[in-house]
């Protein structure tokens, strides 16, 4: 199953009820994807769909009702995330933050870790997950200061910081 198919599939399982969603568990399940798949994006795309982009895969979207909602959500728990188990430079309305691996992914990444990027505005929300394997390999991932670069090309308008 492609990456896309496993992301329509957790998203129909955490996401699609509107009354009983379950963002963490989404989050988790993701991270393990983007273990296997590489670099994974998420943004709004329109009122109701959220836009996903996977390593070497073309871009899409899905119909997902109340998807800024949900996407701020997704964001927050990234946030939470990083602040909670690794780094999260900025604030959890935007930054750039490392999560830990657990024993769940050490078979499949090398370090074991995610390197997350995130806006969590409202005007903008995105995120977007890079597994540590693929950070080292790339060129101009991490700093002279050790920080993670800002290669990574969100939208333009991505903030790092709070604007309410």
């Amino acid at each position: 199953m492609n990456a896309e198919n496993r992301i329509r599939e957790l998203a129909q399982s955490y996401l699609a009820n509107d009354h009983q969603s379950d963002g963490v568990r989404f989050i988790d399940e993701l991270l393990l994807i983007a273990a296997d798949a590489g670099e994974i994006r998420c943004s709004m795309a329109g009122n109701d769909a959220l836009r996903f982009e996977v390593e070497n895969q073309p871009v899409w979207e899905m119909q997902l009702s109340r998807a800024k909602s949900k996407l701020r959500y997704l964001c927050a728990r990234l946030a939470v995330l990083c602040t909670e188990k690794g780094s999260l430079d900025g604030t959890l309305y935007g930054g750039a933050g490392i999560i830990p691996g657990n024993s769940t992914t050490s078979e499949s990444m090398d370090p074991n870790e995610w390197k997350v990027r995130l806006s969590n505005t409202a005007s903008d929300q995105n995120f977007c997950i890079v597994p540590g394997a693929k950070i080292n390999r790339r060129q101009g991932r991490i700093d002279a200061d050790g920080k993670w670069a800002d290669s990574i090309a969100l939208p333009a308008n991505a903030a790092t910081t709070a604007d309410n």
